[in-house]
Protein backbone atom coordinates (compact mmCIF):
# COMPACT_ATOMS: atom_id res chain seq x y z
CA UNK A 1 0.00 0.00 0.00
CA UNK A 2 1.30 3.49 -0.69
CA UNK A 3 2.96 4.91 2.39
CA UNK A 4 1.38 8.33 1.92
CA UNK A 5 -2.06 8.62 3.48
CA UNK A 6 -2.20 4.88 4.15
CA UNK A 7 -4.50 5.41 7.11
CA UNK A 8 -7.02 7.46 5.16
CA UNK A 9 -6.93 5.21 2.09
CA UNK A 10 -7.32 2.13 4.23
CA UNK A 11 -10.37 3.56 5.94
CA UNK A 12 -11.84 4.65 2.60
CA UNK A 13 -11.46 1.20 1.07
CA UNK A 14 -12.81 -0.62 4.13
CA UNK A 15 -15.75 1.80 4.26
CA UNK A 16 -16.43 1.19 0.57
CA UNK A 17 -16.37 -2.55 1.19
CA UNK A 18 -18.94 -2.12 3.96
CA UNK A 19 -21.23 0.12 1.90
CA UNK A 20 -21.17 -2.12 -1.17
CA UNK A 21 -21.62 -5.25 0.96
CA UNK A 22 -24.68 -3.63 2.56
CA UNK A 23 -26.18 -2.50 -0.78
CA UNK A 24 -25.43 -5.64 -2.79
CA UNK A 25 -25.73 -8.19 0.05
CA UNK A 26 -22.40 -9.71 -1.02
CA UNK A 27 -18.74 -8.67 -0.92
CA UNK A 28 -17.61 -6.24 -3.63
CA UNK A 29 -15.11 -6.67 -6.46
CA UNK A 30 -12.12 -4.37 -7.02
CA UNK A 31 -14.00 -2.65 -9.83
CA UNK A 32 -17.01 -1.92 -7.62
CA UNK A 33 -14.77 -0.43 -4.93
CA UNK A 34 -12.93 1.66 -7.53
CA UNK A 35 -16.19 2.88 -9.05
CA UNK A 36 -17.55 3.94 -5.68
CA UNK A 37 -14.36 5.76 -4.65
CA UNK A 38 -13.48 7.11 -8.09
CA UNK A 39 -10.16 5.22 -8.16
CA UNK A 40 -8.75 3.01 -10.89
CA UNK A 41 -9.13 -0.72 -10.15
CA UNK A 42 -5.34 -1.08 -10.34
CA UNK A 43 -4.89 1.50 -7.59
CA UNK A 44 -7.56 -0.18 -5.49
CA UNK A 45 -5.77 -3.50 -6.03
CA UNK A 46 -2.56 -1.95 -4.72
CA UNK A 47 -4.33 -0.73 -1.59
CA UNK A 48 -6.08 -4.09 -1.11
CA UNK A 49 -2.76 -5.97 -1.31
CA UNK A 50 -1.35 -3.71 1.39
CA UNK A 51 -4.42 -4.28 3.56
CA UNK A 52 -4.17 -8.04 2.97
CA UNK A 53 -0.57 -8.01 4.21
CA UNK A 54 -1.82 -6.50 7.48
CA UNK A 55 -4.71 -9.05 7.61
CA UNK A 56 -7.30 -6.26 7.47
CA UNK A 57 -9.07 -7.62 4.39
CA UNK A 58 -8.99 -10.87 2.44
CA UNK A 59 -9.74 -11.75 -1.14
CA UNK A 60 -12.25 -14.52 -1.71
CA UNK A 61 -11.41 -16.20 -5.00
CA UNK A 62 -14.21 -17.98 -6.82
CA UNK A 63 -14.56 -19.49 -10.26
CA UNK A 64 -16.26 -16.35 -11.57
CA UNK A 65 -14.65 -13.40 -9.81
CA UNK A 66 -12.62 -12.21 -6.83
CA UNK A 67 -14.42 -10.46 -4.01
CA UNK A 68 -13.02 -8.55 -1.06
CA UNK A 69 -14.13 -9.13 2.55
CA UNK A 70 -13.18 -7.37 5.76
CA UNK A 71 -11.16 -9.66 7.99
CA UNK A 72 -9.99 -7.49 10.93
CA UNK A 73 -10.96 -3.83 10.81
CA UNK A 74 -9.08 -3.04 14.04
CA UNK A 75 -5.83 -3.33 12.09
CA UNK A 76 -6.66 -0.04 10.37
CA UNK A 77 -5.57 1.81 13.50
CA UNK A 78 -2.04 0.44 13.11
CA UNK A 79 -1.62 1.95 9.64
CA UNK A 80 0.73 4.96 9.38
CA UNK A 81 -1.09 8.26 9.64
CA UNK A 82 1.59 10.50 8.13
CA UNK A 83 3.57 10.45 4.95
CA UNK A 84 6.90 8.65 5.27
CA UNK A 85 8.50 9.88 2.07
CA UNK A 86 7.88 10.63 -1.53
CA UNK A 87 5.27 8.43 -3.07
CA UNK A 88 3.76 8.14 -6.46
CA UNK A 89 1.27 10.96 -5.89
CA UNK A 90 3.65 13.63 -7.18
CA UNK A 91 4.51 11.54 -10.21
CA UNK A 92 0.85 10.82 -10.93
CA UNK A 93 -0.04 14.50 -10.63
CA UNK A 94 2.83 15.41 -12.97
CA UNK A 95 1.68 12.79 -15.48
CA UNK A 96 -1.92 14.00 -15.30
CA UNK A 97 -0.77 17.60 -15.77
CA UNK A 98 1.25 16.70 -18.87
CA UNK A 99 -1.68 14.64 -20.19
CA UNK A 100 -4.10 17.55 -19.71
CA UNK A 101 -1.67 19.93 -21.47
CA UNK A 102 -1.36 17.52 -24.39
CA UNK A 103 -5.15 17.17 -24.57
CA UNK A 104 -5.56 20.95 -24.58
CA UNK A 105 -3.04 21.29 -27.42
CA UNK A 106 -4.90 18.67 -29.42
CA UNK A 107 -8.24 20.32 -28.72
CA UNK A 108 -6.83 23.67 -29.79
CA UNK A 109 -5.46 22.13 -32.96
CA UNK A 110 -8.57 20.22 -34.01
CA UNK A 111 -11.36 21.94 -32.14
CA UNK A 112 -10.71 25.53 -33.09
CA UNK A 113 -11.99 27.59 -36.00
CA UNK A 114 -8.42 27.94 -37.27
CA UNK A 115 -8.69 24.57 -38.94
CA UNK A 116 -11.88 25.62 -40.73
CA UNK A 117 -10.26 28.89 -41.81
CA UNK A 118 -7.26 26.98 -43.15
CA UNK A 119 -9.54 24.67 -45.12
CA UNK A 120 -11.43 27.66 -46.52
CA UNK A 121 -8.22 29.37 -47.63
CA UNK A 122 -6.98 26.16 -49.22
CA UNK A 123 -10.26 25.74 -51.10
CA UNK A 124 -10.15 29.35 -52.33
CA UNK A 125 -6.60 28.83 -53.56
CA UNK A 126 -7.64 25.68 -55.39
CA UNK A 127 -10.59 27.52 -56.99
CA UNK A 128 -8.29 30.31 -58.18
CA UNK A 129 -5.87 27.76 -59.65
CA UNK A 130 -8.75 26.00 -61.42
CA UNK A 131 -10.05 29.28 -62.93
CA UNK A 132 -6.60 30.29 -64.15
CA UNK A 133 -6.10 26.79 -65.58
CA UNK A 134 -9.38 27.03 -67.50
CA UNK A 135 -8.42 30.45 -68.92
CA UNK A 136 -5.05 29.11 -70.06
CA UNK A 137 -6.74 26.14 -71.69
CA UNK A 138 -9.01 28.42 -73.76
CA UNK A 139 -6.03 30.46 -74.92
CA UNK A 140 -4.04 27.33 -75.78
CA UNK A 141 -6.95 25.86 -77.78
CA UNK A 142 -6.94 28.87 -80.12
CA UNK A 143 -3.35 28.10 -81.09
CA UNK A 144 -4.36 24.76 -82.59
CA UNK A 145 -7.11 26.07 -84.83
CA UNK A 146 -6.55 26.32 -88.58
CA UNK A 147 -6.16 29.77 -89.97
CA UNK A 148 -9.03 29.09 -92.38
CA UNK A 149 -11.45 28.10 -89.62
CA UNK A 150 -13.40 30.78 -87.90
CA UNK A 151 -13.70 30.88 -84.16
CA UNK A 152 -17.13 29.86 -82.89
CA UNK A 153 -19.01 32.59 -81.10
Amino acid sequence: MPSEAAYELGHLVVSAIRVISHRESRPPTLKQIGDLLGFAPEFVGLIIRGLEEKNIVKTVISAFDNRIEIQDHVGLEELPREAKGPGMDAEIEDFEKRFREKQERLENLFGSDDLEEEKGKKMEGMEDELKSFQRKKKIDDSLFQNENEEEPD
